[in-house]
């Protein structure tokens, strides 16, 4: 199941974009919002259980890429949103950061693809 939501999260953003409506944000939303539930139940899990987890490389891999998913969620990233500037050099240095952002979470979620992989060998 944890891998299928990682491919989830890895893919359905791209897909979102291009083919389904924002009338269907609450199901994007929702998903997100039940990833970061497994995701962090799944981290949680895993320092109880695995020696030398806790603190380690996988485990701040897994943080910073659970906490990323803040992001997909509308309803919680709303709330730190400001409409403190509406100029355009404002925006379009805004989009500059979001772009290198959203860069840097995929290379993240996908170290992570590469962990579960690992797990299946």
């Amino acid at each position: 199941m944890i891998s299928f939501l990682v491919v989830y999260k890895l893919i359905y953003p791209d897909i979102k974009m291009m083919w389904i409506s924002k009338s269907f944000d609450w199901f994007s939303y929702s998903m997100s919002a039940f990833c970061m539930v497994v995701f962090a139940t799944e981290m949680i899990m895993q320092c109880i259980v695995v020696e030398g987890y806790f603190l380690q490389f996988f485990f701040w891999v897994d943080f910073v890429s659970t906490i990323t998913i803040i992001a997909d969620i509308g309803w919680i990233w709303s709330q730190f949103e400001t409409d403190a500037d509406d100029s355009d050099a404002t925006e379009f240095t805004g989009l500059i950061k979001a772009s290198k952002a959203a860069k840097i979470i995929k290379i993240i979620r996908i170290i992570r693809v590469i962990r579960i992989l690992r797990l299946f060998k």
